[in-house]
């Protein structure tokens, strides 16, 4: 499989990646997550949660993509489109990466993140 950002969008690059089965999330400069096929590299689905560079991408089996970025937010996107998106705004902080803990519940979102400031915070 090859995919080669530059034919989606000439301005824009990868700046993080993360794989589950037969996805591949990207995170972009821009600020997108771009979910593709990883045996074909066909375009899934994209969103368009953040305004800058995305710092970490996750997917959570077939129920949510996450996504950090350096504007100190964190946003899930559920695959169920009867479920709002979360935005968890970190305004203070600027993100690097991030982790969850334990099992994932919508309903008891829990997180670790990492700041470029080399702080580790729980949220």
């Amino acid at each position: 499989m090859v995919f080669n950002m530059r034919n989606l969008d000439p301005e824009d690059s990868i700046t993080c990646v993360y794989t589950m089965l037969k996805s591949v999330a990207l995170g972009t400069m821009s600020g997108k997550v771009i979910l593709i096929d990883s045996e074909t590299g066909a375009v899934l689905r994209t969103y368009e949660p953040h305004r800058s560079k995305v710092t970490m991408v996750y997917l959570k089996e077939d129920v949510a993509v996450i996504s950090s970025s350096v504007e100190g937010k964190v946003t899930i996107n559920f695959n169920d489109e009867d479920l709002d998106t979360i935005n968890i705004s970190l305004n203070q902080d600027d993100l690097t990466c991030f982790c969850t803990k334990g099992t994932f519940n919508p309903s008891k979102i829990e997180f670790f993140y990492g700041t470029r400031q080399g702080k580790l915070r729980f949220f």
